[in-house]
């Protein structure tokens, strides 16, 4: 069995930061007992570990909640919890495919069964 999907909530000044895509590998030395987890955009970087397990992951942003606009005024947003709403856009990503492929693209990965 495996994962299909893990949420995450995280916080950034810049969601467009954020990569569409990273490589993620798992290493282990046995003669020293050393295991290293190592994410990175750069699939090239992976190649100077001749064993691991690597995994392309696919990142996708379902909802950024955009608190600029919020009220800045703590105090007052307790009387008026509303004032420090924040502005809430929603995105529509398909398993597989990286953020922003077109409507007719595919996916290249071989499907599993859980």
């Amino acid at each position: 069995m495996g994962t299909r999907h893990v949420d995450l909530w995280a916080w950034t000044a810049n969601p467009s930061d954020i990569p569409k895509r990273v490589w993620l590998a798992f290493t282990h030395r046995p003669t020293n007992r050393c295991s290293v987890v190592v994410v990175t955009r750069e699939q090239e970087l992976l190649e100077r570990w001749q064993q691991c397990l690597c995994f392309e992951v696919l990142l996708h942003i379902g909802v950024v909640e955009d608190y600029t606009t919020a009220s800045h005024d703590l105090h007052g947003a307790v009387t008026n919890p509303d004032a420090f709403r924040p502005v809430k856009r929603s995105y529509v990503w398909r398993y597989d495919l990286v953020d922003g492929a077109p409507a007719e693209a595919k996916s290249t990965l071989v499907a599993s069964t859980l």
